[in-house]
């Protein structure tokens, strides 16, 4: 794997690590106040996230992929459901139905791929 791809790994699993605990939302927001951490967290996954692009796809085993694109569909799905503006941030969309089911997904699809590492 050369470095690009072990980059591109580690910024996608931090990024769903830490959609996947509120522990770590919490603790990102206290180290950023002045982000919006569930826009942040979005766009970190679609930036980080080349389902497309052949390098990425092979860095990642059978398992590990299936998860990844299982909590893909998920997560558009969710995301649709989110507003452009007005949608809480820390701490208030930890209670919030919407945020606490992308969370729950990604729980999953961490421990899909954390179990196959």
């Amino acid at each position: 794997m050369n470095e690009l791809q072990k980059n591109a790994k580690r910024n996608l699993i931090q990024t769903l690590e830490c959609l996947a605990s509120k522990t770590l939302q919490t603790s990102y927001k206290k180290s950023v106040p002045f982000v919006h951490i569930p826009y942040e967290l979005i766009c970190q996954w679609d930036s980080h996230f080349y389902k497309d692009k052949k390098w990425f796809i092979e860095i990642w085993t059978s398992q590990e992929w299936k998860a990844l694109l299982a909590f893909d569909q998920t997560f558009n799905r969710i995301t649709e459901l989110i507003p452009d503006r007005d949608f809480p941030d820390i701490p208030e969309v930890l209670t919030h139905p919407v945020w606490l089911e992308m969370i729950a997904a990604a729980e999953i699809s961490t421990q899909s791929i954390l179990t196959a590492e």
